[in-house]
């Protein structure tokens, strides 16, 4: 994906300890988001961590639990307005960006504007 957007809203990450997971990792699924369908609220089995995974990273074994398809990393980053990110890959309403520190997170597409040069 790798294209440039700018903030033109300013986010704060709302989870300062975020889930990291590994591929099979258990987790239990508790409820699909209604503000950003395609995100499961889930909790880490090793951990007890609670955040949410795009569903589409879980493979279900039943109705309340699942294993992970691959790494996943709950982290969001917070930005300002005006800032300029890279984006790295969508899902669900969401980016995953690098902004200019090198720094990597989860923002809300809503949040940016593709920059056009």
């Amino acid at each position: 994906m790798k294209e440039k957007h700018k903030v033109i809203s300013s986010y704060t990450s709302a989870y300062p300890d975020p889930l990291n997971l590994k591929k099979d990792d258990l987790v239990t699924t508790l409820h699909e988001d209604s503000e950003w369908p395609g995100w499961i609220k889930c909790i880490c089995e090793k951990t007890k961590k609670q955040g949410w995974i795009p569903k589409i990273y879980l493979n279900r074994l039943n109705h309340n639990q699942a294993v992970l398809n691959c790494d996943y990393l709950a982290k969001e980053l917070t930005v300002h307005k005006d800032e300029t990110v890279t984006t790295l890959l969508e899902e669900s309403g969401w980016i995953w960006c690098k902004n200019q520190k090198g720094e990597e997170g989860w923002i809300p597409k809503r949040n940016l504007d593709k920059l056009f040069n």
